[in-house]
C-alpha cells in the first residue's frame, strides 16, 4: 500500500502544541505497519515527528494544497487535520478495504468520516456501509477525513486563492458543476468516526480539557 497511499496532516504554525498528543494518538491508533509516508502540512513550521514536512509559508489554503501534493508520488492521499485525534483504531483490514474501493469504483474521494445533514447520497448496492453521493450534494469537498485522488484534488484547487471555508464551499460549486455536465460523481462516503475534535474556532474543545487532565494525571 505505500506505493499507493501517503498520510497527509493538515496544520497551521500557531496548532504546533497539538503535534506531540496528535502523532502520539495517531501512532496507537493507525496501522502503523503498513509504513505509510506520514507527512506534515504546516506554514512554516517542522516537526522530526513526521516523515515529511511540507513548508511553503503564508500562502493560501488552496495553494498550500497544490503544493504539498506536487511533492507526493503515490496516487492517492488521506487527508487528515491534526486538530482531530484519533479515538478509536482503523485497521490494516479497514485501510485496504478503503483503498480498495477507491481503485475499484474509480473513487476521486471517500470521505471516511461521520454522516451530516448536509450529505446527499444514496447506499451503495451490495456494499456495506458505503454511501454515493448524489449529483449536487453540499460539501462534496469537505475537509473531513478523506481519501482524495491526488492529481484530481490538484486539479481542483490548481490556480485558486481559496481559505479553507472556500475551498469546502468553492470546490463544491466546482465539482457539482463538472458532474452535472458529465452526469456523474465519483464521491463517495463510508460512515466511520475515529476521531475526536480538539479545537473548534481557535478554543480548546471539552474533549481536550480533559485529554490533558487525565493525561498530566
Amino acid at each position: 500500500m505505500k506505493d499507493k497511499l501517503t498520510v497527509l496532516v493538515n496544520t497551521c504554525d500557531k496548532y504546533e502544541f497539538l503535534w506531540p498528543d496528535f502523532k502520539n494518538l495517531f501512532d496507537k491508533n493507525f496501522p502503523t505497519e503498513l509504513n505509510l509516508d506520514v507527512c506534515l502540512l504546516s506554514q512554516s513550521k517542522t516537526s522530526s515527528l513526521f516523515n515529511k514536512c511540507f513548508t511553503p509559508g503564508p500562502i493560501e489554503f488552496s495553494k498550500a494544497i497544490e503544493y504539498a501534493l506536487n511533492k507526493i508520488d503515490t496516487p492517492y492521499i488521506l487527508w487528515l487535520q491534526d486538530d482531530y485525534f484519533f479515538t478509536d483504531k482503523l485497521t490494516g483490514e479497514e485501510m485496504q478495504q478503503y483503498i480498495d474501493l477507491c481503485i475499484g469504483y474509480k473513487m476521486d474521494r471517500l470521505g471516511i468520516c461521520e454522516d451530516s445533514k448536509y450529505y446527499s447520497h444514496t447506499k451503495v448496492l451490495n456494499e456495506t456501509n458505503l454511501y454515493k453521493f448524489n449529483l449536487q450534494s453540499s460539501y462534496t469537498l469537505s475537509l473531513q477525513a478523506s481519501i482524495f485522488r491526488k492529481d484530481w484534488l490538484i486539479n481542483i484547487v490548481k490556480g485558486k486563492d481559496w481559505t479553507p471555508w472556500e475551498t469546502e464551499l468553492c470546490g463544491t460549486l466546482e465539482i457539482n458543476k463538472i458532474n452535472k455536465q458529465d452526469k456523474l460523481s465519483n464521491i463517495y462516503m463510508v460512515e466511520r468516526y475515529f476521531y475526536s475534535e480538539a479545537m473548534r474556532k481557535g478554543n480548546e474543545t471539552n474533549f481536550y480539557k480533559e485529554f490533558k487532565k487525565n493525561k498530566l494525571i
